[in-house]
């Protein structure tokens, strides 16, 4: 469910507080790219469309130590994205973070526990696209040996969209096991699950100025839907409920003191009221100053 306002405005002046009480701006940028094989989450047989998307971002970050173990960390980070294919999708966003983050211990091997409230605003240039969002997040992670490291994170968002297709709810956790092989090189083993909405696009007939799905019994399954052109060819997008597991792995070479590469590959596999796939890559450097 969305905040309500009063909830809004509670996490914009916490946020504003953490960062008057902290140090920093700690500034860092990144860039990358990313090729997805299903960007339109189309099932078989209707047509997959691949594309690559670039991504930008700058973030500032406030630091407070509360006491020994306890640190409150504050951010805001500017984003943008272009993807040349399908323009549609190009898009601009501003977002902000709020994160306690408890050592539970003392010494290199104590797990951690932390809670984060995250917010913010995506601009498309398909305008029915744009949207507020939420997130609630709750992670934990611990350090087994000097080279492995665990890390489990539990979220529960909402998206609020201009159009209602666009927009829904769901509830993901994810679990990463970080492998630093040698003193610059880190191997990371992806897991994840997802529960909640997804939109979905089927291709679409037209019939008297109205569109129709190729497979009518979406219909019966599907929540909102509305014809769109993001992807070129006629298609109905449904917000439809469904499940994604995801599995893949990364490399994470250090590139010097404050940059570092990010080389990744996720598989996902989605079902609702079909079942489809989505291989994602993607590249990304990072930069702290």
């Amino acid at each position: 469910m969305p905040f309500s306002t009063a909830a809004r405005l509670a996490f914009l002046f916490a946020l504003g507080a953490a960062r008057l009480a902290a140090d920093g701006p700690y500034l860092s940028v990144a860039a990358g790219e990313t090729w997805q094989s299903n960007v339109n989450n189309a099932p078989p047989p209707d047509v997959t469309r691949s594309a690559w998307t670039t991504q930008a971002s700058a973030e500032g970050a406030w630091i407070a130590s509360l006491d020994f173990g306890t640190l409150l960390t504050s951010s805001l980070q500017a984003s943008a994205e272009d993807c040349p294919t399908f323009h549609g999708l190009d898009a601009a966003g501003l977002d902000g973070s709020l994160t306690l983050r408890r050592k539970l211990g003392l010494g290199a091997f104590a797990p951690y526990v932390s809670v984060a409230a995250e917010g913010g605003a995506t601009g498309y240039q398909d305008t029915e696209r744009s949207e507020v969002a939420g997130d609630l997040a709750i992670g934990a992670g611990q350090r087994l040996t000097d080279a492995l490291q665990v890390v489990a994170s539990v979220h529960l968002g909402w998206q609020s969209a201009r159009d209602e297709v666009f927009s829904g709810s769901y509830a993901d956790a994810g679990l990463t096991l970080n492998w630093d092989v040698t003193e610059t090189w880190r191997l990371k083993l992806l897991g994840g699950w997802r529960d909640g909405d997804v939109v979905t696009t089927y291709a679409a007939l037209g019939e008297a100025g109205e569109w129709y799905p190729v497979d009518p019994g979406a219909y019966a399954y599907a929540r909102p839907y509305k014809y769109i052109s993001t992807f070129g060819a006629p298609y109905l997008a449904y917000r439809l409920r469904g499940r994604t597991v995801s599995g893949g792995g990364a490399l994470a070479p250090a590139l010097g003191a404050h940059t570092t590469l990010l080389l990744q590959f996720l598989r996902c596999k989605t079902q609702g009221y079909d079942l489809y796939f989505n291989n994602v890559f993607s590249a990304s450097i990072t930069h702290d100053f």
